[in-house]
Formats: structure tokens, sequence, C-alpha cells
């Protein structure tokens, strides 16, 4: 069971997440898009293609050397998985008694299941030199508390129709 804090939006008939993750789950849990299929039409269709140069240069270089780092959250789709949905409530603490109709069923915890494939629609070359830093692939110094960094990450939620 994997498990996330997780805000639980919807738009049109998707559901989606933004989770908190750790950059050592960002480099092990998200793939990109032709780690999973096969069939290059759908990384195409997502993603410009991935210039490792300037990811693994550029973008790693910035995440190694600037203390004022922050990047964007990054937008995966989730297949499988069995994703639920587990709202914290708020509606017995009397300091959230303004907010409460507006905040229920949005915060809580997501979970997938082990069958879970997430890869990335939006953010490929973030996520190339995060795996670099994560695995120790880059020759810039890596920071101490790198990988215990965190990062916002949209998981999209395919409609099951």
């Amino acid at each position: 069971m994997i498990t996330y804090p997780a805000l639980k939006m919807k738009m049109g008939n998707w559901d989606y997440y933004v989770v908190r993750m750790k950059m050592s789950e960002v480099a092990s849990e998200i793939k990109f898009a032709h780690d999973i299929n096969q069939e290059k039409t759908l990384d195409k269709a997502l993603q410009r293609e991935l210039n490792e140069s300037r990811a693994g240069k550029l973008i790693t270089r910035y995440l190694c050397t600037e203390d004022e780092r922050f990047f964007n959250s990054i937008v995966v789709a989730a297949f499988d998985g069995n994703p639920q949905f587990f709202p914290v409530s708020m509606k017995d603490d009397p300091r959230f008694a303004l907010v409460q109709e507006r905040f229920n069923e949005t915060f809580g915890v997501v979970t997938f299941d082990e069958e879970i494939e997430t890869f990335v629609l939006d953010g490929q070359h973030r996520l190339f030199a995060i795996k670099q830093i994560i695995n120790n692939r880059t020759a810039f110094p890596i920071l101490p508390n790198f990988s215990q960094e965190t990062l916002s990450i949209v998981y999209v939620i395919p409609p099951e129709n």
C-alpha cells in the first residue's frame, strides 16, 4: 500500500489528487511514459522529446547549487492502483467552523495498491534531473538532505470509461 497526504480535486469527469512526495519517492515511483508503454506514440503525444543534456546539466545544477530553489508541480498519470481517498474531518474542531463546508472531503490521505503505474505527463525534464541527483549521477555536489525535500505531484486519474 502506498500512502500520501493529499488534496482531492475534480474537473469535468477527471478526479485528481495533489500529493506531497519526497524527492526520493519521486525518483523511484514516477516513470517516463516510454518506460511503461512500449509504443512511442503515447510518449510523443504527451511530452516533447527529453533533452537529457539540458535536464542533466542546467536543471541538475540549479537543484544542486541554489539554496532558493523551487519547482512547480509535476503532473503524472496514474493507471490501476485502485486509488482510495480518506478525508480528514475538521468538523469537531471549532477553529475551522467558518470553513468546514468548503474544506469538507478535500483534505486527507490517498492510497494506491502496488499495481499502480505512474508516469510523467508534464515535468519530464525536472523528473530526469531529480532522478540524476537521487541516483548520484551528477558531477555537482549533492545536497545532504535533498532526498527528503518535498514536491507537489498532481496525480491525474483517468475516468473508468
